[in-house]
């Protein structure tokens, strides 16, 4: 990880830098007047009030309402899947792949979607990695189609157990 085998002078480091940004904010929390802290160290601040909207924000909202059609979530997908179908099932088109990020807990961290299907694990890779979570996947599980030694370096590279789900292999 690059760190020194003796943490003091980071620590130190990280120390002052956090000293210094708390005296920063400190400073200014007495010229705002919306910002106060208790007795007990907890800091409140005043709620802001709403812009009124203008009368020409809420016709142009009602414009394009009556503009957008009224489709079934179900009836977009196919749709759209007609338009980029995957040539497996859909004929000589690209097609489409959506790739999910869940937890171990099935809670969706980040998803993204890929015109096309080939090599969609390098896209999985950046997903993860492009997410913002601070916590990075343990294992990257595709199908057969994304497998390749290329991706398994790279997963290896990057500290992720890449394990792709065999075709037609019983359980």
């Amino acid at each position: 990880m690059g760190l020194p085998e003796e943490p003091d002078a980071l620590l130190a480091g990280h120390a002052a830098t956090l000293d210094e940004a708390l005296r920063y904010v400190g400073a200014r929390l007495v010229d705002n007047t919306d910002v106060r802290v208790d007795d007990a160290g907890k800091i409140h601040v005043s709620s802001d009030k709403a812009i009124v909207e203008p009368p020409s924000l809420i016709d142009l909202r009602k414009r394009v309402v009556a503009m957008l059609p009224r489709v079934d979530i179900g009836d977009q997908i196919l749709e759209v899947m007609g338009w980029v179908p995957n040539r497996k099932y859909f004929g000589p088109k690209r097609g489409m792949t959506f790739l999910n990020m869940i937890n171990d807990q099935a809670f969706g961290m980040g998803h993204k979607i890929v015109a096309g299907t080939d090599r969609d694990c390098l896209h999985a890779i950046d997903l993860f990695f492009g997410s913002g979570t601070a916590n990075l996947p343990e294992v990257l599980i595709t199908d057969t189609g994304s497998y390749s030694d290329l991706v398994f370096g790279i997963a290896q590279l990057l500290g992720v157990d890449y394990r792709p789900a065999l075709a037609d292999l019983p359980d």
